[in-house]
């Protein structure tokens, strides 16, 4: 389908990779985001206080662009009594453009099924693809987190996608299992491989579309692992953006916190203009 002159000629691609401390990026060579960065710019906000640093709350502020006193997830455990307040950017972009191809790809169930706090992106609007994950050891991610890879290669690379969400668990359950060492680190980088796929499988598709790729984390972690607090190491978090025109979106700032769809809702890469 061509676009018409007020059509966006950008596909987006939001990648999660959940739990990684910002001062990972400078340790540990990630090759894979350093591209994305490259391209466009890294911000390194903090976690707003309404926000606890936990992943439902804030994957669904990342996927919504709201906070959690509004889409009203404040737990991994259970969703709110009465439904998530705020439709995913997914599903927004569905409901704008009803003839897109949409996508999320997943290894933690919650962010697309109905687990836990979850689904965080609507499955009934939304083709979803969870991989199963057993107990969640760092095993059960390794292999999730390979075969979503494998699933969104495929995808990217042979079909028309308008946008996609695709998440990594690994390297959070790395750091709860061991702390911050030596298996959070091949974790993280097993994640940037998996993000090299990606980017490798958009690269080489055959049309000319151009594509906007934010990856973003959604809580840091103390040393001995865990997170839920409000330290330093905590809040902070980090997005990495391809496009450079879209920095004043995602300036530094409590304020703004992980809401990486302040820009996938708000800007030229998903949502009209159209």
């Amino acid at each position: 389908m061509s676009e018409t002159p007020t059509q966006s000629p950008h596909r987006l691609l939001l990648v999660g990779i959940d739990g990684v401390r910002l001062d990972m990026l400078t340790r540990i060579p990630t090759p894979a985001l350093d591209r994305v960065i490259a391209s466009g710019f890294l911000a390194t906000p903090l976690v707003d206080p309404r926000n606890i640093t936990v992943s439902g709350p804030m994957w669904a502020t990342v996927l919504s662009g709201l906070w959690s006193d509004e889409h009203g997830v404040v737990c991994n455990e259970r969703p709110p009594g009465d439904g998530i307040h705020a439709p995913d950017f997914l599903s927004r972009i569905l409901r704008r453009r009803p003839t897109s191809e949409l996508f999320a790809a997943v290894s933690w169930a919650p962010l697309a099924s109905r687990v836990g706090c979850g689904p965080l992106v609507n499955p009934e609007t939304v083709e979803c693809f969870v991989a199963e994950c057993g107990p969640e050891t760092v095993e059960d991610y390794i292999r999730a987190d390979a075969a979503v890879a494998e699933y969104s290669v495929r995808r990217l690379a042979d079909e028309p996608v308008r946008a996609a969400f695709v998440y990594f668990g690994e390297a959070d359950e790395a750091c709860h299992e061991f702390g911050v060492g030596g298996e959070y680190e091949t974790a993280i980088r097993r994640c940037d491989a998996h993000l090299g796929k990606l980017l490798n499988a958009i690269d080489a598709r055959l049309d000319s579309d151009e594509w906007i790729v934010i990856v973003t984390t959604d809580h840091g972690h103390v040393d001995a692992g865990g997170h839920g607090g409000d330290s330093l190491v905590e809040r902070q978090v980090w997005i990495a953006c391809s496009e450079p025109n879209l920095e004043y979106e995602l300036r530094d700032s409590a304020e703004i916190a992980s809401v990486s769809v302040r820009v996938t809702t708000g800007s030229r890469a998903a949502l009209p203009t159209w």
